[in-house]
């Protein structure tokens, strides 16, 4: 059995090469960077352009939304800077290349991923940790050991079931081979999650917290975290159902490579 230390090696090695490569068209690199920098910062500036005009949604003011974007944006990050590549498994899949996957001595989606890096984000990085130390002092929180520790367990439950919807999704090529439209009505229902889910309608509450949950990305956990004083049980929610859901995926993700033919005869 292969051994962690064996597989951070093999990543350390292959996420150089990766960004060897990003760094010889520096000129893309950069443009991408304040690109998608300026996307998110869109999403902050909305939420200032809307609180001109009231103080609160849904019974969050302007500083908690400003936390709840935060937090999103961080529990994104390791989807988004180390699991790039699930973007690319339809096209892998449609050009066979996929099948070199086949001959590593390493789990097929550990190899698969590892192909990409994407550095591209740390713009959104900074601009999530800003929002949350901006926020959380405007907020006046009371940061303790055990509260720190708590927030980040719900950081990691957030980011392992935003990262599990999107290797499910992803997985779904393994079936329908293009699935492109799939990935970016992702996207689309995403834009949802920088506001509370009880502003929705019921139909769309149950659709965010029991189809797709994104509702557990950001609200459930920021809500617990700033809306619950003593820490119990419920802290632990998120983080519990981000493992299962990542174990999930995990399994469909197998299940679709043992399907999986080539594209050959």
């Amino acid at each position: 059995m292969k051994t962690l230390i064996y597989y951070f090696k093999i990543y350390r090695r292959l996420a150089a090469q990766h960004i060897k490569s990003q760094m010889a068209f520096r000129t893309d690199f950069f443009f991408a960077l304040f690109g998608l920098l300026f996307s998110s910062l869109l999403g902050f500036l909305s939420l200032a352009v809307i609180f001109q005009t009231i103080s609160r949604i849904g019974g969050w003011n302007y500083h908690e939304l400003l936390f709840l974007y935060g937090f999103l944006l961080l529990a994104c990050q390791p989807q988004w800077i180390f699991f790039d590549n699930l973007w690319h498994l339809s096209g892998a899949l449609q050009t066979g290349d996929f099948i070199n996957c086949y001959f590593k001595p390493v789990n097929t989606l550990f190899y698969f991923i590892s192909e990409t890096i994407s550095l591209k984000v740390i713009g959104r990085l900074g601009l999530a940790v800003f929002l949350l130390i901006y926020a959380g002092n405007k907020l006046n929180i009371n940061w303790t050991l055990l509260k720190g520790f708590c927030f980040f367990l719900m950081f990691a439950g957030s980011a392992l079931i935003y990262l599990s919807v999107r290797i499910m999704a992803s997985s779904t090529a393994f079936w329908i081979i293009s699935n492109i439209s799939l990935m970016n009505f992702l996207n689309r229902l995403e834009d949802f999650s920088r506001y509370p889910v009880s502003i929705f309608s019921k139909p769309l509450q149950f659709f965010f917290s029991c189809i797709i949950p994104f509702a557990f990305i950001a609200y459930v956990p920021v809500k617990t975290f700033l809306k619950t004083g003593a820490v119990t049980l419920s802290w632990f929610i998120t983080p519990a159902l981000g493992c299962g859901l990542f174990a999930l995926a995990c399994l469909v993700w197998s299940l679709g490579v043992r399907q999986y033919t080539g594209t050959g005869t």
